[in-house]
């Protein structure tokens, strides 16, 4: 699966890397995990699509979903498979790809909270979505995580002390080219990895072309880390990444379920 393949060959090289920024208790991940619990039913049967070191996969199925991770990277698998057999989960774990797989079974829910970040086209992203709906069952929810095409800037506010300062007038010029651009997604590279970027307020108008019914749209990581987090502070979050501040993350969540 992994040959010839930039994205795989990515994350196998940056595994170890990704399993600590994705265990690090983010914002996105507290948000998205919150999400998941208070819409899907415990016990529930899972598939997450690019689930990379299992961030989301194993803490679910401690809790009592029924799990089935898939991922293009070998590396990201075996960390997640050690992980899972030393907590005492039982997790399936497949190498594959957002817009190819298929087991036959239909899934309450599918987590899609990677594949988007490095679509090529927007014929692959529309392939992924319905495939990611093929693997639903009528009712079911699937969760689609994009990259915001703001995101640069909300770093550079989060961490502007520590920022070059010689980059800033380069970011004011994207940040012109950006807002100057109306397409719900943009696509460009870092070397030979694909990058996709999406107009976080456009999101809830693409997915009107699919069979479902919008859930939700909002961004799910205002800030870098909160250390006590409740459910009141989930609640602002809630409101503000879906209202005002829907541009203010680097990464935007759509929910949906299928008709």
């Amino acid at each position: 699966m992994s040959n010839n393949n930039p994205i795989a060959e990515y994350y196998n090289e940056h595994s170890a890397e990704e399993e600590r920024r994705l265990t690090s208790q983010s914002t996105e991940y507290l948000v998205t995990k919150a999400l998941i619990v208070n819409i899907i039913k415990q016990h529930s049967r899972i598939l997450d699509i690019g689930g990379a070191t299992g961030v989301y996969a194993i803490p679910l199925c401690c809790e009592g979903y029924d799990v089935t991770l898939v991922d293009l990277s070998k590396d990201e698998l075996e960390i997640a498979s050690r992980k899972a057999y030393g907590m005492g989960c039982s997790i399936q774990f497949v190498e594959g790809n957002a817009s190819t797989y298929d087991d036959g079974i239909l899934y309450d829910a599918v987590l899609c909270l990677g594949p988007m970040y490095h679509c090529s086209s927007m014929s692959e992203v529309e392939r992924i979505i319905h495939n990611v709906l093929k693997r639903l069952q009528k009712g079911g929810y699937a969760f689609f995580s994009f990259v915001s095409k703001y995101a640069k800037f909300n770093r550079f506010i989060n961490e502007i002390n520590s920022y070059e300062k010689h980059k800033i007038p380069k970011l004011n010029e994207i940040l012109k080219l950006r807002t100057q651009e109306k397409s719900t997604f943009i696509f460009e590279s870092r070397g030979e990895l694909p990058i996709s970027l999406v107009e976080p307020s456009s999101l809830s108008q693409f997915f009107e072309s699919f069979d479902v019914d919008i859930i939700e749209t909002m961004s799910i990581d205002l800030c870098n880390q909160i250390e006590d987090f409740n459910n009141d502070i989930f609640d602002i979050l809630c409101n503000l990444g879906k209202g005002c501040m829907i541009n203010n993350g680097e990464h935007v969540i759509s929910i949906v379920q299928k008709r």
